[in-house]
């Protein structure tokens, strides 16, 4: 039906401009003149209409901003990765959580995972005259809403609450002609509150950049790395002394997918620095970079404004998980997972290429 209206609307406007011309030489010059800019007027109307209805404005049409990518699936209009918008973009989300970091130190033993509710907004525009978007993103989720049990190495605590603020710079590339190069650097800012219960409560403040560079070979498909490497640790004092919890390094690389119809799909593997490193037990000492990373995101549109989000994250432990030595055990310590689903409300046609930031992007680790 939608392909019927574009059709019939470019086949009126075909032959308004036909006729115009043909209509100036007949009859009385002074009214052919006025005819014929009455006839320019509703050309130019129905060239705005036919703007308006390929955009998304007009009703719920795909957009072809992405050619020769699925073909038009029916579903909404959207244009959200659009890397010609001049228009500022606001989000604002809601999602269910479940992570774990390491809990060698920082978390109760035998209950090492937080389940619980993340709520954010997000807002880009360009910065000046340049293609260049800046973005500003900020979170706050709460976990383990009913407290946790100190398992009688440390007190009670109540709820785990995070806060996360993004700030980045990123470019988006269109996939066209020579505009083939997508890239974006983020800070990203983590204060954490009752971060385990073996640290009593205590919070931890932290710091990461987050950085990507991509290659579109269409406008459907890019392809490239992002990684994260951290600047600012928080030290503790555990059963082994004094360490510190920072941020994961992780290198990737990835897949990135764009759907005709608005959505969006990133699959990326890479390596990561080891979850847990003690100098006590000899694990994983100058072993950078030495676990696996496998993920994968994704945005679905449901409307014009408002779509669901998800994505998985697992860094593979590099211990053993043989046998019942204590070397052995740190296997399931080490594991760092995170899973996220939530829903979305959209304003604009620019997200950023690296969200504000969660347990995934932001993924830590344990030294001492």
């Amino acid at each position: 039906m939608k392909t019927l209206f574009f059709s019939q609307l470019g086949l009126a406007i075909a032959c308004l401009a036909f006729a115009a011309p043909a209509r100036a030489q007949v009859g009385n010059v002074g009214y052919a003149a006025d005819n014929n800019e009455s006839l320019q007027a509703r050309i130019t109307e129905l060239e705005s209409e036919l703007s308006r209805y390929r955009n998304g404005e007009g009703g719920s049409c795909c957009n072809d901003g992405h050619d020769g990518c699925d073909g038009c699936c029916g579903g909404p209009c959207v244009d959200w990765f659009n890397p010609d918008c001049c228009d500022p973009t606001i989000v604002a989300f809601v999602t269910g959580d479940g992570w774990s970091d390491f809990n060698d130190a920082t978390d109760e033993l035998g209950t090492p995972n937080n389940f619980g509710n993340r709520f954010g907004v997000e807002a880009t525009s360009l910065l000046g005259d340049s293609d260049v978007r800046g973005h500003v993103g900020a979170s706050y989720g709460i976990y383990d809403y009913h407290g946790r049990n100190g398992a009688g190495l440390g007190a009670d605590s109540s709820s785990e609450e995070q806060v996360f603020i993004t700030l980045s710079a990123y470019r988006r590339a269109s996939g066209c002609c020579d505009d083939r190069y997508s890239w974006a650097v983020a800070y990203d800012y983590l204060h954490d509150d009752d971060y385990g219960v073996e640290l009593n409560g205590q919070a931890i403040d932290i710091s990461q950049v987050r950085f990507l560079v991509g290659y579109m070979t269409n406008p459907c498909n890019e392809f490239g790395v992002w990684g994260a490497f951290g600047v600012e640790d928080e030290p503790y004092v555990n059963q082994f002394g004094l360490g510190e919890v920072e941020a994961q390094d992780q290198l990737n690389a990835y897949w990135r997918r764009y759907s005709s119809c608005g959505g969006e799909t990133m699959v990326y593997v890479g390596i990561a620095d080891p979850n847990f490193e003690s100098a006590v037990l000899n694990l994983n000492r100058d072993n950078e970079l030495s676990e696996w990373v496998i993920g994968v995101r994704g945005i679905a549109p449901l409307t014009c404004n408002v779509g669901l989000f998800g994505g998985f994250h697992y860094v593979i432990p590099s211990a053993s998980g043989a046998g019942m030595s204590l070397v052995n055990q740190r296997a399931h310590e080490e594991e760092n997972w995170n899973v996220t689903f939530g829903i979305m409300a959209v304003r604009g046609c620019n997200l950023p290429l690296l969200p504000v930031a969660d347990n995934g992007w932001f993924a830590k680790r344990s030294r001492n």
